[in-house]
């Protein structure tokens, strides 16, 4: 039988996970920041874009923070005054810090989807087929917005995140994300498809298409691979969706 991973040992694995994927974010970045704004005149500078880039940085910035500072409040603060100890702190669902670093997660879930609606729009130029994706999206955010509400109660379960009280918003909000990403990549990867296409016999040269058809492909995957992880682990109700959650918050 497998012993369960205790939620210190967690908060410790998940973190340290956290700081490297975020390291390699920053590099993403500043790769991005200088496709978005290098050579280019102020009218040809896709603000929205940059302003979405520099807000997924800022929020998973203040989720690291978060973590660490969780991390340094549960082994060292109230290592000896918390009853239970450290996993009993980390199990307390309602603690504000657990709170926030989950309204921090929902906010950059919620833009992050946005930005895939946003492409598909883009590239199809119809608002007729984001009509089903903006539907799935009000879905993210009214549950992403029931998850952080429930947890914010303090009850007698609270540290037991996977009780009926919330283990049916975080999963919902799981589903929904993960269906929301999945539709809206498969609508984009699509139409790229298309377009490469039906522009392969005429054009002189490799194309541009195609390199950008496979980066979103592999972002997309890579997204909802980490989403079903996070998924299962909960719905298994294993300690491991901690890890899995706080990898998310850069890879998004």
């Amino acid at each position: 039988m497998i012993k369960p991973l205790p939620l210190d040992e967690a908060g410790i694995i998940s973190t340290v996970l956290e700081g490297m994927l975020y390291g390699f974010s920053l590099l993403m970045f500043m790769a991005t920041m200088y496709t978005l704004i290098a050579g280019r005149k102020y009218g040809q500078i896709n603000f929205p874009m940059v302003v979405v880039a520099c807000l997924l940085l800022v929020s998973s910035t203040i989720h690291i923070a978060s973590d660490v500072k969780r991390l340094y409040s549960g082994l060292v603060r109230f290592r000896d005054t918390y009853p239970g100890g450290p996993p009993a702190w980390f199990a307390n669902g309602s603690d504000p810090s657990f709170v926030f670093k989950n309204a921090i997660y929902t906010f950059q879930t919620a833009l992050g989807d946005g930005v895939v609606i946003y492409r598909c729009y883009m590239v199809w130029r119809s608002i007729w087929i984001i009509i089903l994706p903006i539907m799935m999206w009000l879905a993210v955010c009214t549950t992403g917005v029931g998850c952080v509400y429930t947890l914010s109660q303090p009850a007698a379960d609270s540290g037991d995140i996977f009780v009926r009280r919330t283990g049916q918003w975080i999963t919902s909000f799981y589903a929904t994300t993960l269906a929301c990403n999945l539709y809206a990549t498969a609508l984009l990867s699509y139409r790229l498809w298309t377009i490469d296409r039906n522009v392969h016999g005429s054009r002189v040269g490799r194309g541009l298409t195609k390199p950008v058809l496979t980066i979103v492909l592999d972002a997309g995957a890579l997204y909802s691979i980490t989403l079903i992880a996070a998924l299962s682990c909960f719905v298994s109700k294993s300690n491991g969706q901690y890890v899995v959650l706080d990898m998310v918050t850069p890879i998004i």
